[in-house]
């Protein structure tokens, strides 16, 4: 739930209400959440950036020629 609501931020005046932060608390250890936000923004960044450019998510990045998933060194 909290990663709906953070990724619904202009939706909404109060877009992470109390309930639902206290409600995110109660399962994770303190330095649990943090954790969490951060790795929710760089998600959101990612959907939004291949929504705008129409990638496919998980579709294999290729630049100049090169894959970074594979051994590429002539």
């Amino acid at each position: 739930m909290l990663a709906e609501v953070a990724t619904l931020l202009a939706d909404r005046p109060d877009a992470v209400s109390d309930a639902i932060w206290n409600e995110a608390a109660k399962k994770f250890e303190e330095k649990g959440l943090p954790v969490t936000l951060l790795m929710i923004a760089p998600t959101n960044l990612f959907i939004r950036l291949n929504a705008i450019t129409k990638e496919q998510a998980g579709a294999t990045l290729e630049l100049n020629g090169l894959n970074p998933g594979s051994d590429n060194r002539d």
